[in-house]
């Protein structure tokens, strides 16, 4: 559906006309106040009792905890207490349809915006303080900034791992804000766990190694024997040799990350051809044969450490047992039968050794490495490195658990400078578990810390990933922005990287993302002048409720999943269209659902672990501590020949009742509802979905059984919905459902 500015300059007409004949007036919390104590909600019916009948606080539905009568409802601070957020907090009467009152619960220190940084020795950093109730004080690293009446500052910080930011308030409360520094390697920041099924799969691929390898390409090309005896001398070549199977268990041993090895080498083959040099007058013979040995037994260990940037791993104490050496040749000469045997086992002995002793370690280390360190994502308009790396190695409940450090930095420049990465705590990695929170067992999980994530984010944002610009191809929305144009097209330019705190307890997310002081502006292009002028922009800031999920590149990026609270701080003066904030914030809210998502997605800089030869399908995502300072996932391993020759599984969705395929001459539903929720019909176990909505870019993969929209326009849409089944084998014909908002 397309939306022009008409529509915005309707909304502030109708805004006009409600606030006349609404029924039903916020008495309070009042508009713009500030509450040190949660507020009663005081509602009033001037044309009587509405029916129906919604309320919402923060986009929750809170009609059930009023009481009602036919003069107006009320609500008491406790029976609110679960809804209301420190800081911003907005009162909606949904039903009959009334202006969205916005109050504040000031329980908290200030908030500290950094907006410019010059690099040095010494920091300048630029910015402001802000507290609904006032600023009195901020320091940096212990030292008093000096705030202008305004709350701005200038300072200058010396540079150092950390900064952090204290700031109080005229009420008394504090606040901490720490950030780390680009180059600080967060220590123990993430970990994996591979567990007996995730190690079956690299035992698997040494068999397969083993048995796929050419013995015939290692036999040595000279005489493996070569020796003079009393009644003639004698040289025996190797003309070729097989190996029929291998038989290949690693059991979990101690404490450190080593296994037991253990296996059987089974139909070993060799062709050869002995030269036996007579005395003279005799005359030299030839003779050609096969020798066959039924099985080789062999045991070892295998010591896995971590160090150098990478897994060191070797094979120590191997031991080998031949089976009987047979050959076809009957009349063997008794004499040179000994020397022969004896010169056969320990060829097998040489090359058999060699296999276990270079194969084994390198794809152990291959395997076990899950991080590579020659890895770097290329996104959009920069580069990041993320040097994620094994710093030890542990073997409980016969599984091995992987602990790493993370360093995730820009490689290119092409974006703000940031005072650094917001830093939580130095909470202790949590043990990594391949138990989803429904009791699933999976072959890996993995568990990483909120820090990793921002550090991840302030890379990207610092490499210029994040300096978008995207068009009317890109979101076709943009082009009923302004319809007078030949083409619209959308900036955004942050000043500062977004940051995402973990809440363990959180409706549809994982947790909370903020994006402060960035500028997005709408231009449209003349195609009579060929110019691109500015029909409005504006620096906000937004907070949203956001989810994790897997992006095109194979690493973990962030989804928006609830409507945004957006805040316009400035409209920007060369704008061509002169609309008052409210107006803007009507622009904004239209757009920022359909844009926000877009760019996020661009900002996927954690990379999966990698697994040689393998895929890693991820099936669930939660927050692991109670504290919400680390995020978990588990996946099941997936041979990449598998998926190769695995078929797609069918998406089937349905929204309000109409399912897709074919069943359109039902007529679309009719949907009135904040949320609209589309089922994914038969899902498998293993599927992970992505959608998009109104021909917008597609958002993450993520296992779910349904989806849920929030704050669609009135009017018709359609949603594509695609499926990647366990095989991660994706359905390119995608399902497609339509219906209409009211």
């Amino acid at each position: 559906m397309r939306s022009d500015i008409s529509r915005f300059l309707m909304f502030a007409f109708m805004a006009l006309f409600l606030t006349a004949c609404k029924s039903v007036t916020v008495d309070n919390p009042v508009n713009g106040e500030v509450y040190t104590d949660i507020p009663d909600i005081q509602l009033s019916f001037p044309s009587g009792r509405p029916d129906p009948f919604e309320v919402s606080l923060n986009g929750q539905d809170i009609t059930s905890v009023f009481a009602v009568t036919d003069a107006g409802a009320s609500a008491t601070a406790a029976s609110i207490e679960s809804y209301i957020l420190s800081g911003e907090n907005l009162l909606k009467v949904v039903k009959p349809d009334t202006s969205v009152v916005s109050f504040i619960y000031d329980i908290s220190g200030p908030v500290v915006h950094v907006t410019s940084v010059t690099d040095g020795a010494t920091l300048t950093v630029v910015g402001y303080a802000e507290d609904p109730s006032g600023v009195a004080s901020l320091t940096a690293n212990g030292s008093a900034v000096t705030l202008a009446d305004d709350n701005s500052f200038t300072a200058s910080i010396a540079a150092a791992s950390y900064i952090e930011f204290v700031a109080q308030d005229s009420l008394g409360f504090t606040s901490t804000q720490k950030y780390a520094d680009e180059s600080v390697v967060m220590e123990e920041a993430m970990a994996l766990r591979i567990n007996r099924n995730g190690l079956d799969f690299m035992v698997a691929e040494i068999e397969t190694l083993l048995e796929g390898d050419d013995l015939g390409a290692l036999i040595p090309s000279d005489p493996i024997l070569d020796q003079g005896f009393i009644v003639a001398s004698v040289k025996a070549y190797v003309t070729g040799a097989s190996l029929g199977s291998a038989d290949v268990a690693m059991d979990v041993t101690g404490s450190g990350g080593n296994f037991d090895l253990s296996g059987k080498f089974n139909n070993l083959w060799a062709s050869y051809t002995v030269v036996i040099d007579w005395p003279w007058p005799l005359p030299n013979s030839n003779i050609d044969g096969t020798l066959t040995v039924d099985f080789v037994d062999f045991s070892g260990d295998v010591n896995v450490s971590a160090g150098g940037a990478a897994v060191n791993v070797g094979v120590n104490n191997l031991n080998l047992n031949l089976d009987t050496i047979r050959t076809d040749i009957e009349s063997f000469p008794d004499w040179l039968l000994i020397p022969f045997y004896e010169v056969f086992e320990g060829l097998f002995e040489w090359i058999l050794e060699g296999m276990l002793e270079s194969m084994i370690p390198d794809l152990v280390s291959d395997f076990l490495d899950t991080f590579s360190a020659d890895l770097e994502l290329v996104l959009g308009g920069g580069t990041i490195k993320p040097s994620i790396l094994p710093e030890s190695f542990a073997s409980p409940n016969n599984g091995i658990d992987i602990t790493l450090d993370s360093h995730i930095y820009a490689l290119t420049s092409n974006g703000p400078k940031n005072v650094g990465s917001a830093f939580g705590t130095s909470a202790a990695l949590p043990s990594p578990t391949s138990t989803t929170p429904a009791g699933d067992e999976k072959d890996v999980g993995v568990i990483m810390s909120e820090n990793a994530i921002n550090q991840a984010l302030m890379a990207a944002t610092e490499a210029g990933v994040l300096n978008i610009t995207l068009g009317a191809d890109d979101i076709p929305e943009l082009g009923g922005v302004d319809t007078s144009a030949g083409n619209v097209r959308m900036t955004f330019v942050p000043t500062a990287a977004p940051t995402i705190d973990l809440v363990r307890d959180l409706d549809a997310g994982l947790g909370t993302l903020e994006f402060n002081d960035f500028y997005i502006g709408f231009e449209s292009y003349n195609s009579t002048t060929e110019v691109w002028s500015l029909f409005v922009g504006a620096t906000m800031d937004i907070k949203v409720t956001a989810d994790l999920g897997i992006a095109e590149n194979n690493a973990i990026a962030i989804e928006v999943v609830g409507l945004p609270s957006i805040n316009v701080r400035d409209i920007d003066d060369s704008s061509t269209i002169g609309l008052n904030e409210s107006l803007v914030n009507s622009l904004l809210e239209e757009f920022m659902p359909i844009v926000l998502p877009t760019i996020l997605n661009t900002a996927a800089a954690i990379p999966l672990p990698t697994f040689a030869g393998y895929g890693f399908n991820v099936g669930d995502l939660w927050v692991e501590d109670s504290a919400a300072n680390f995020v978990a996932l588990a996946g099941n391993l997936i041979k990449v020949e598998a998926t190769a020759a695995a078929t797609a599984s069918r998406t089937y969705v349905s929204v309000g009742g109409v399912q897709a395929k074919g069943i359109f001459g039902l007529g679309s539903a009719v949907i009135e509802a904040d949320v609209v929720t589309i089922d994914v019909a038969g899902s498998e176990d293993g599927m992970a979905y992505r959608y998009s909505v109104d021909g917008a870019p597609f958002g993450l993969w993520k296992n779910r059984t349904e989806i849920n929209l929030y704050g669609l326009r009135t009017g018709d849409h359609e949603v594509t919905v695609c499926s990647r089944n366990a095989m991660m084998v994706v359905d390119t014909d995608c399902d497609v459902v339509t219906f209409t908002t009211n």
